[in-house]
């Protein structure tokens, strides 16, 4: 399965599916209603965002990757922000391209 480029492309999903619940928390907030009013719903939005916080940190292993592989630095960023290791480990083990 983890060699199956469906199952690194659905982590990828479920990366962007975080950042819209994390946008959606936000929106929330700034429209008065919190999500810390839904029990249990503020503690996941707040997992998420400590996750996507992390993102910047796995930018030396994806860049380095990523000038192996030959790709444009700014790709990499992009990519690794938004997807985080769901995008650069599946490329990494050749599952996944640039």
């Amino acid at each position: 399965m983890r060699r199956s480029a469906a199952f690194w492309q659905t982590l990828m999903a479920g990366s962007l599916a975080g950042w819209l619940f994390v946008l959606a928390g936000l929106a929330a907030a700034a429209a008065g209603s919190p999500f810390t009013s839904v029990p249990g719903l503020g503690t996941a939005w707040l997992a998420c965002c400590l996750i996507w916080a992390t993102h910047p940190l796995e930018l030396p292993i994806a860049l380095r990757l990523g000038a192996e592989r030959g790709l444009k630095p700014s790709t990499v960023v992009l990519k690794t922000l938004a997807f985080g290791f769901t995008w650069w480990l599946g490329l990494k083990r050749g599952v996944l391209e640039g």
